[in-house]
């Protein structure tokens, strides 16, 4: 069994020493073709989502205000076919600038997840 050709090389012995544990070596042409094979599943698109494509990005747009009563929190949405979408909200405990512009951008991108967002331009005041 050992004079065999094939046992000569190394993936002989490779294949050979596998061969304990019920694994079967695959040439690399075969590897090819599931590589191929895996790129078309992993990348399907199903019916709903077939046909679309996004040229242009998503765009928020977001703006706060600070003062001595709360601080003010506007976000305007603008989608990739120009729907433009508004939201306020005031938050009562006092925040430092940064700190309320930070919890805008997290609310901003959960809406945006929501809606599918994918490709998103951030534009703020500061």
């Amino acid at each position: 069994m050992l004079s065999k050709p094939i046992l000569h090389s190394r993936v002989g012995k490779w294949a050979l020493a596998l061969s304990e544990f019920s694994l079967n070596y695959q040439p690399l042409k075969a590897i090819k073709g599931q590589i191929v094979a895996d790129f078309i599943v992993d990348h399907y698109l199903d019916e709903a989502t077939q046909g679309y494509v996004e040229n242009q990005p998503w765009t928020l747009y977001f703006d706060v205000s600070s003062h001595k009563n709360g601080t003010g929190v506007g976000i305007f949405i603008l989608s990739p076919l120009n729907i433009p979408t508004k939201f306020k909200y005031k938050i009562k405990d006092f925040c430092s600038d940064n700190e309320v512009e930070y919890e805008t951008l997290i609310v901003g991108s959960e809406i945006l997840l929501g809606l599918g967002a994918k490709n998103v331009v951030i534009k703020g005041n500061s």
